[in-house]
């Protein structure tokens, strides 16, 4: 399946250069989580005021069982999100980057 990841100018050449790395952050309620944000479609974070410079989308291609037990369910969204680890996400590469988000 095609998961996707959107990022801002100078995260993007980070990743590019050394790949994606896992970020810890706290979730609702103060969970916290570790690992590379991804999801099912590429505009999702566009919602998201925090993420307003994000302007590079990176679309990888990972079996959706090798990453099933990371995602990130919760009732009512529209996407399905996962934090999954750099070291897994960073075995399958970059298939696609565009920065024109």
């Amino acid at each position: 399946m095609k998961v996707f990841h959107i990022s801002n100018t100078a995260d993007a050449e980070t990743i590019l250069k050394d790949g994606f790395r896992d970020v810890m952050g706290f979730h609702h309620a103060g969970q916290e989580w570790t690992g590379v944000w991804v999801s099912s479609e590429p505009l999702a974070w566009s919602e998201r005021q925090y993420l307003n410079s994000a302007n590079t989308v990176f679309t990888i291609e990972i079996p959706e069982e090798s990453i099933a037990e990371f995602e990130w369910v919760e009732e009512g969204k529209m996407i399905r999100e996962w934090l999954i680890p750099a070291k897994l996400i960073n075995s399958y590469g970059l298939s696609v980057v565009t920065d024109d988000y």
